[in-house]
C-alpha cells in the first residue's frame, strides 16, 4: 500500500469526525488541514470537492456504525435484545 493509499482513509475519517461535530456548513477545509496536518493540495489530491469528501465521510461513518451494531448482535442470545 502506498503512502497516499494510507493517507486517504485517515483524511476521510477526520472529515467524518469534523462533519459530525460541525455539520456541512460549519465544516471547513482549513479545519481538516489542521486536523490532518496536510496542506490544501494534499487534501485535494484525495478528493475532488468538499461535497465529495462529505459523501465519503458519511459512508465511512455509516459503515463504522453498522459494523459496531452488527458485532454487538453476535453476542445477544435473543433477537428482542
Amino acid at each position: 500500500m502506498t503512502k497516499g493509499e494510507d493517507t486517504r482513509p485517515a483524511v476521510v475519517e477526520k472529515a467524518a469526525a469534523l462533519l459530525n461535530q460541525r455539520g456541512f456548513s460549519g465544516f471547513s477545509m482549513s479545519a481538516l488541514m489542521e486536523a490532518t496536518g496536510l496542506e490544501e493540495g494534499g487534501i485535494y489530491r484525495h478528493c475532488d470537492s468538499k461535497r465529495q469528501l462529505a459523501a465519503e465521510a458519511f459512508e465511512w461513518a455509516w459503515q463504522a456504525a453498522l459494523g459496531t451494531r452488527m458485532r454487538a448482535l453476535g453476542s445477544m442470545s435473543k433477537s428482542i435484545e
